[in-house]
């Protein structure tokens, strides 16, 4: 369903050339291409902090890692066609960690420790009791290196090899690097600097409606069908370093509540409950008994003053 929806607005962008690719030459200074090699410019448009990550049970900072180019680890973009953020394999990751390179020693920790919270689960969900028995062995028969980037063949398994009179060899004390390249995919080039239009937004939005509900009861189709640029409510790319710059109320108001000579009203404007649901808590969170009592009077000078009104 997601995908006709997706494919339905891009073809009405198209009939009515909304979707136009913008020049980059003469309205768009940063270009993000989905499979092209990761770089910081590829990032920093809409993360303004590149050292550190907000990833559950991973103590991870990108500032120790400035040294190296960004497709070291992330060969591919980090954001899929569905929305979801690709996350670094563990592989890419012990290309460096636990790796002894001749006198050099150790190029990086190799301690579970090091990296993982103490809250983080470091077994796999598919590591049950019943994985000891065959699972493993059949999931060993492609390979058990990439199993020692965890575990110590002498430690963890030989002896319980030797107990359950298992007939296989001894099992490897260290992991030998492999990185395996991964598709990059279809090159889509989004411009966070240039005119918002649907194609900057369906490739991580494929359902541009899968709003979370809480907040607002919102459709693009029904403004796509009244052929409304997406210029119109969003003026500039919706992704800021600083979070997602969304529209604002006044500028709903344009059209919501607005008479139109003989056409009349363009879009309901006095009943919130169109645009917000029943749970939604309409009073503003600065309307506190100071602001009811004096302080809202000082902010509607303010707004009309910025309209261009004489406020005495």
């Amino acid at each position: 369903m997601a995908i006709l929806v997706a494919a339905a607005f891009l073809l009405a962008l198209s009939t009515t050339g909304l979707a136009e690719e913008p020049n980059p030459s003469t309205t768009a200074t940063t270009t993000i291409d989905t499979s092209a090699n990761v770089t910081s410019s590829q990032c920093a448009s809409c993360h303004l902090d590149l050292g550190s990550v907000n990833v559950p049970g991973l103590m991870f900072s990108h500032g120790n890692h400035m040294l190296y180019s960004c497709d070291t680890c992330h060969d591919r973009f980090p954001h899929r066609p569905n929305g979801a953020s690709d996350k670094v394999p563990m592989e890419t990751c012990f290309a460096c960690h636990g790796v002894q390179h001749g006198p050099q020693g150790e190029l990086a920790t190799g301690k579970c420790e090091d990296c993982h919270t103490k809250s983080f689960t470091l077994k796999p969900p598919t590591h049950t009791k019943e994985w000891a028995k065959k699972p493993h062995a059949d999931a060993s028969k492609t390979g058990v290196n990439r199993c020692m980037m965890c575990h110590v063949g002498s430690k963890d398994c030989d002896p319980c090899h030797k107990k359950e009179q298992v007939k296989v060899g001894t099992m490897p004390d260290s992991y030998h690097p492999v990185i395996y390249p991964r598709d990059k995919g279809t090159s889509v080039k989004i411009y966070p600097t240039g005119p918002t239009s649907m194609s900057q937004c369906v490739y991580c939005h494929p359902d541009i409606d899968a709003i979370q509900p809480g907040r607002l009861i919102f459709a693009h189709a029904e403004h796509l069908r009244r052929n409304y640029a997406c210029t119109t409510c969003h003026p500039a790319f919706g992704h800021t370093p600083v979070g997602a710059a969304k529209p604002d109320m006044l500028s709903c108001y344009r059209c919501h509540g607005l008479d139109h000579s003989q056409q009349g009203l363009v879009a309901s404007g006095d009943k919130c409950e169109k645009c917000h649901p029943k749970s939604f808590d309409l009073v503003p969170a600065n309307h506190t008994m100071a602001f009811i009592k004096g302080d809202h009077k000082k902010k509607v000078k303010e707004v009309l003053e910025e309209l261009g009104f004489s406020v005495e």
